[in-house]
């Protein structure tokens, strides 16, 4: 795939796979809100930017229920975290 700012046609395509790398710290509820969207899309996401997802048995749920919701919604799995990625599942 081609690198594009254009985040609808990409997941237009129907990727199989989202790396999201753009920082969770600068603005969250965007990162929050593209990572939802690629689950919705039915992607699998793998990113380090949801800092408060790290731990998702102990995550705020005003988070993690918002992202809970998008992979039952896509049918799509993610994995958070940068050295010990935790893996939910709705």
């Amino acid at each position: 795939m081609t690198a594009t700012d254009d985040v609808a046609a990409a997941l237009s395509r129907a990727p199989r796979a989202v790396a999201y790398a753009a920082s969770g710290g600068v603005r969250p509820d965007g990162a929050i809100e593209d990572v939802s969207r690629a689950l919705r899309a039915g992607a699998v996401v793998v990113t380090p930017s949801l800092y408060g997802m790290y731990d998702c048995t102990h995550a705020p749920a005003e988070i993690r229920d918002v992202l809970l919701e998008s992979m039952e919604a896509g049918g799509s799995i993610t994995s958070w975290g940068s050295t010990r990625p935790a893996r939910c599942r709705p």
